[in-house]
């Protein structure tokens, strides 16, 4: 997929079974409004992506909850180029406990790895 993420949502919108205008859509589906943030989806991206588009993911479990720092936040939003999404819980959805990609070179990566900190630090 394509990092810039104006381009990559403009070829998601023409996807969709239902049209959808494309600053709609980067409302509802990207997790920051800003034109040049990182490619974390929203709950509605995901579903969008998964469920309208039918985009292939891939759930990576963490072996264990990491608690979430905004140091590991910037290096995903950073690093990562294709879309993804992070599932939260734990009390007051204070750690991570899955990661959905949408790049399977990446979740192939990550599968071997088995860390996520290496994992970004080696992108």
């Amino acid at each position: 997929m394509l990092k810039n993420r104006q381009s990559l949502t403009k070829r998601l919108c023409q996807l969709t079974r239902n049209p959808i205008e494309y600053q709609t859509a980067v409302e509802l589906w990207w997790w920051t409004k800003y034109s040049n943030g990182g490619l974390r989806l929203s709950v509605e991206g995901l579903l969008v992506l998964t469920n309208d588009i039918e985009l292939k993911s891939y759930v990576w479990p963490l072996p264990e909850p990491l608690k979430v720092t905004p140091g590991i936040l910037l290096k995903l939003d950073r690093k990562l180029a294709n879309p993804y999404y992070i599932r939260f819980g734990g009390k007051k959805e204070m750690f991570i406990h899955e990661l959905i990609l949408f790049a399977e070179k990446d979740a192939t990566f990550l599968a071997l790895i088995g860390s996520l900190d290496k994992f970004l630090e080696n992108l």
